[in-house]
This record gives structure tokens, sequence and C-alpha cells, in this order.
């Protein structure tokens, strides 16, 4: 049997093999590929981390402060 992954959509198999692969991989198809797509633009997927919301606060607040807390916590291997 040939490798395969699971399409991260749908869950169907889709070949590993370069001459097997369709041009959508890692999706299974283009529909697979358009739903992902919306999840992400809909922020049903969402990346980890903290939200850029408190950060615009801050900067509204005081920019030059802001930016030297930022630098701080840069400068002790923070993000």
């Amino acid at each position: 049997m040939d490798a395969s992954n699971p399409c991260p959509q749908c869950g169907a198999l889709v070949p590993l093999a370069r001459e097997q692969r369709p041009g959508t991989f890692p999706f299974c198809s283009e529909r697979c590929r358009t739903l992902d797509l919306g999840a992400w633009a809909d922020e049903s997927f969402v990346v980890p981390g903290r939200s850029l919301t408190m950060d615009m606060e801050q900067l509204e607040e005081d920019p030059l402060e802001a930016l030297r807390q930022r630098a701080r916590q840069f400068q002790r291997g923070g993000r």
C-alpha cells in the first residue's frame, strides 16, 4: 500500500508520493482546501498566543512606555 496521510478537513486518505499527490495537497480536494481557508478566515482556527488587543490598548495609552516594556520583555527572552 502506498503511503498516505488523512486530509486535515475530512480525513480521506491523500497519497504522499509526489507523482500521486493532488494539486490541493495536503487536502484531498479543492472543497476541503476552501473549507479550511474559511475556518481560518472566520477565526474558527487560531494560532495560540497572546491577544493583540492588549498591545493596542497599551500603545494607545503611552506609546513610548509600551515600546520600552516590549523591549524589556524581548531582552528577557520573552515575546
